[in-house]
């Protein structure tokens, strides 16, 4: 699993290559995301108030002294203030006058205000929360308007009163500060995110990083210092065994001149080699680079890999790391036993190959300063 370093490395590829899809991205989700965050929580003002359910007078001699619907006992108000505050809040006349009064939609109100029983009580405590002072004010003047004077079919005026004023109105301001911070965050977290999915499902190599997420095989690159990279590849297959080994250069389909002049080169930088370092290869003992086309085209290069002591498969930038993988998969099935992976940045500005009458590949002229592969 790749560590932080890697992570950071994939990101930065990714908006290298992509940044303008990134770009594109973090104004747009930025936008959005400051707009929703703005649309959701913009200021609100909540207010409550205290509302109780009084008992009849007693009754002089037996008889009441006026009619009346209000409960003749504590315990009564108690049990009606309990059903008093399902009707505040659900009845459909009191949300239609409200809704008249305040603008704010009956389902809204269903939300927005809340009735409850004050324990042990016959008192009932309503909060609203509105868009504006006004709206809270509006809404318990209406309220209690309604409660003294009109009532409603499930609650007949007086029978809820006022048993203190409507308390101070409370300000909250939600996320709407942070709105910006917000759409910041977001917008990064989309831009960055939407170049390193690009990334990922591209789906082509562009550095070591790319082909040893494909193969567990030794990866070396020619980038850079050419001369010098050539010379460690060269090495790496004269020390993996006997010398004189037999080092099959293979490439993926359509790279057979890339195969053939990367042989000459490996050649010639596996005798610059030994003799930088006061060596000379004895007759015989030389590597035989055999430039042996491209797999999975017509098993010639197939047949060669079988015969060789080690594989070098080259392989050119933006190639798809899907083809690679067949291509190390087949050599797998060959039982290649020693496969080492090329990176070539060259590999795309070789010359196209040849057919010769018998439909095979023909050599193909090195560059300047480069020797025939040796066979």
């Amino acid at each position: 699993m790749a560590g932080p370093a890697g992570h950071r490395q994939l990101a930065t590829r990714a908006l290298r290559r992509f940044w303008a899809v990134a770009l594109i991205a973090t104004i747009l989700a930025g936008l959005a995301a400051y707009w929703a965050v703005d649309l959701v929580s913009r200021a609100t003002y909540t207010s409550n108030a205290l509302y109780i359910v009084p008992t009849a007078p007693a009754p002089v001699d037996g008889v009441p002294a006026v009619p009346t619907t209000l409960p003749t006992s504590p315990y009564d108000a108690e049990r009606l203030a309990q059903t008093y505050t399902l009707v505040l809040t659900e009845d459909g006349d009191l949300l239609t006058t409200l809704t008249a009064a305040t603008g704010v939609p009956a389902e809204d109100l269903l939300e927005d205000a809340v009735a409850e029983n004050v324990p042990s009580s016959s008192a009932v405590r309503v909060t609203f929360t509105g868009e504006s002072e006004q709206q809270v004010v509006t809404y318990f003047d209406t309220l209690s308007t309604v409660l003294a004077t009109t009532g409603v079919p499930n609650l007949p005026a007086g029978n809820l009163q006022p048993l203190n004023a409507r308390g101070e109105i409370v300000e909250q301001a939600g996320l709407a500060p942070v709105a910006p911070l917000v759409a910041i965050l977001v917008g990064l977290v989309v831009g960055v995110g939407g170049a390193v999915v690009l990334e990922r499902l591209d789906g082509r190599v562009r550095d070591l990083s790319d082909l040893r997420r494909t193969t567990t095989r030794p990866v070396f690159t020619l980038a850079g210092d050419r001369e010098a990279r050539l010379q460690t590849v060269a090495l790496r297959v004269r020390t993996g065994g006997a010398q004189g080994r037999r080092a099959a250069v293979v490439s993926l389909p359509g790279g057979s001149a890339t195969a053939a002049a990367l042989a000459g080169e490996l050649a010639d930088a596996e005798r610059r080699a030994l003799r930088a370092g006061g060596q000379e290869a004895p007759s015989g003992t030389a590597s035989r680079w055999n430039p042996a086309g491209a797999l999975l085209v017509d098993g010639a290069a197939e047949r060669a890999a079988v015969d060789a002591d080690t594989v070098v498969l080259v392989v050119g930038p933006h190639t798809r790391l899907r083809t690679v993988s067949e291509a190390v998969a087949c050599l797998d099935d060959l039982r290649a036993e020693d496969v080492v992976v090329v990176l070539d940045p060259a590999a795309t500005r070789r010359a196209p190959t040849h057919s010769t009458p018998s439909g095979r590949p023909s050599p193909v002229a090195p560059r300047r300063g480069v020797s025939p592969a040796a066979r």
